[in-house]
């Protein structure tokens, strides 16, 4: 595992002195946020460490955990090349954080209660062009499906890729980072973004990334207020014409479809 050094007390890389790999920069940063998940903390950890695959950093960018999350970091810190702890603002403005203290040429985010399962191996030779943004899929093992698929920039519009399957090349965060004011669903609004950028592309890799968990995961369980009242806005400013018009009619007419329910449905 490739690593590096930085000397704060809160805030610790990794080194070893045996290690001489030629190549100082690594071909994957793998980025884990957490914030009091002792219960999960340790199994994601470990779904990194466990890949038999060198050419990766590991960053960890805590939030000020009291629940023994920093007892699991540091039990590991040896393996892990980058770690931090203060707080922050949000999911996000951590995310942002890891991305700045990474190195890898791709950057792929897991949660703390998820695990990494795709083997870096197989997936590293398909990473081949900086300017593509390569997504797998996960699983959910509350709903039991494989999250999913391929998608187009008309699904894109309406629902999001799994950020634990996605691996974004380094120029991305050169352009881009994640609105903080989005407090659940700013990957959401970050992809839109990107996809709507001409000098990148994205590309659907058939593996399965990670197990996510729906669950408990704040995503997949909460509504951002304020990314929906601005998703219109983001689709229009990113997006053409025709796709603008499409969400409009789809998002109106899932509006009607309610309304018309819920005035046709009898009371008791």
């Amino acid at each position: 595992m490739n690593r590096h050094r930085d000397s704060q007390s809160i805030q610790t890389r990794a080194t070893s002195p045996s290690q001489t790999r030629p190549r100082d920069v690594p071909l994957i940063s793998i980025i884990t946020v957490v914030l009091n998940a002792a219960d999960t903390l340790e199994r994601t950890i470990l779904s990194v460490l466990k890949q038999n695959f060198d050419d990766l950093e590991y960053v960890i960018i805590d939030g000020g955990s009291t629940d023994g999350s920093l007892d699991i970091i540091r039990r590991y810190e040896s393996e892990i090349c980058y770690w931090r702890s203060e707080p922050d603002n949000g999911l996000y403005d951590a995310m942002n954080k890891g991305v700045r203290a990474s190195r890898g040429r791709w950057v792929l985010f897991l949660g703390a209660d998820d695990l990494l399962v795709g083997n870096l191996r197989d997936i590293a030779p398909l990473l081949s062009d900086e300017r593509t943004v390569y997504y797998g899929d996960v699983y959910m093992p509350k709903r039991h499906v494989i999250y999913d698929g391929r998608f187009s920039a008309y699904k894109i519009m309406f629902a999001n890729i799994c950020q634990q399957a996605i691996f974004y090349p380094r120029g991305v965060f050169e352009s881009y980072s994640f609105d903080t004011r989005y407090k659940v669903w700013a990957d959401h609004a970050f992809n839109i973004v990107c996809y709507g950028d001409p000098r990148f592309r994205f590309k659907y890799i058939r593996k399965l990334v990670c197990f996510y968990n729906d669950h408990s995961g704040v995503s997949a369980n909460t509504v951002d207020a304020t990314f929906q009242a601005d998703r219109g806005s983001l689709i229009r400013a990113h997006f053409s014409s025709v796709l603008f018009l499409a969400y409009l009619l789809r998002s109106r007419a899932s509006k009607f479809k309610h309304w018309a329910s819920s005035f046709l449905t009898p009371k008791t």
